[in-house]
């Protein structure tokens, strides 16, 4: 295991994007968190898929180091860029970190910004009451997962 981790963490640094974002998404999935920091530093590659990547593996690790991090990747991603926000507020929901809750609320100012109803649902998981509101209109949202997900935290919410 140590070998593998050692050939993910050094191809973290080829010079393909590619291999850096493979590198970086078996690292989520292994949810190791002596990969913490080196994703950490991927979040500031200069190839977005990468460093989205990133963020994404940050948020299987789960490990609340990263958060402010990727609250600060959040705040720089133009809120019409719906792809990158969602990934990165999916990141912070997975970590579930009380730091990324002002982060978040910040998302829900907005009912146009493409994470809307992805903020929502992070902070409904989070036992934030203040994502009932917006997890109710998220009850009639086109996709499905979301309207299932918004049902069942709005019930966790409600006991």
């Amino acid at each position: 295991m140590n070998d593998q981790f050692d050939t993910l963490i050094s191809s973290l640094h080829d010079y393909d994007p590619e291999k850096r974002r493979q590198a970086a998404s078996a690292l989520g999935r292994m949810r190791d968190e002596r990969a913490v920091s080196y994703l950490i530093e991927l979040l500031k590659d200069s190839v977005p898929n990468v460093r989205f990547t990133a963020a994404a593996a940050l948020g299987q690790i789960g490990d609340p180091l990263a958060v402010s991090y990727l609250v600060k990747l959040l705040t720089s991603v133009d809120k019409h860029d719906t792809a990158p926000r969602r990934v990165v507020v999916w990141a912070l929901g997975q970590i579930a970190d009380v730091h990324a809750s002002s982060a978040l609320l910040a998302v829900l100012h907005d009912p146009a910004d493409g994470a809307y109803y992805d903020a929502a649902i992070a902070l409904g998981r989070m036992g934030d009451r203040r994502a009932i509101a917006p997890l109710k209109m998220a009850r009639t949202h086109i996709d499905s997962g979301i309207r299932e997900e918004a049902a069942r935290l709005l019930q966790t919410l409600k006991d």
